[in-house]
């Protein structure tokens, strides 16, 4: 188990009560514009499950990934229908996906690998796929509050988007949904290849 996976683990009873019920309205609407011909939907990293249980309650297929088996067995309660229990580095899926959502996931990979899982994302993605990922917005890279983290802003992610093949389609900046101190970058993205 990597060190993310470990502290997910460890602490998933108090990341879920703290991010269930978080107000995501503004993300949605940022992202459901390129989700308009989606049909199968991966939430990468879903953590609670809030994102899931508000894609199927829209009516997409919505498939559920995360490496924690704490959220695993929360998402068996929740009612996810599709639970895959795998680490995002791992990702090995080919025009699966017409739309993956990685809401704080994708800022635990360390910059020397996110361009590989960048990649595995957009092999994931149909043709005219979307993705949507979200970032601590600064230039930070290291550990934070017990986990790793690599912050991005508008100018630092593009030469990672595009040594994946991907392009930049959308980005906006929002405060915390938590309150906290700090902005996020949300960003859509989609396939040059």
């Amino acid at each position: 188990m990597d060190k993310i996976t470990d502290y997910y683990t460890n602490h998933s009873s108090e990341y879920i009560a703290k991010t269930k019920d978080s107000d995501m309205t503004a993300i949605y609407l940022f992202a459901e514009p390129y989700m308009q011909k989606a049909k199968k939907v991966l939430d990468l990293g879903f953590g609670s499950g809030r994102d899931s249980l508000y894609f199927l309650s829209l009516g997409y297929d919505v498939y559920s990934l995360d490496s924690c088996p704490e959220f695993i067995r929360h998402g068996q309660t929740i009612g996810l229908p599709h639970l895959i229990q795998q680490d995002i580095k791992q990702l090995d899926y080919t025009e699966e996906f017409d739309f993956i959502f990685a809401s704080a996931s994708l800022l635990h990979i360390p910059s020397i690998k996110l361009t590989n899982v960048l990649s595995k994302c957009r092999m994931a993605l149909t043709k005219k796929g979307f993705l949507y990922a979200s970032f601590k917005y600064g230039v930070y890279e290291g550990t934070r509050d017990g986990r790793y983290y690599t912050d991005m802003t508008e100018k630092t992610i593009e030469p990672f988007l595009a040594q994946a093949h991907l392009k930049l389609v959308d980005a906006m900046i929002t405060d915390d949904v938590q309150n906290r101190n700090n902005q996020w970058l949300n960003i859509i993205a989609k396939s040059i290849k």
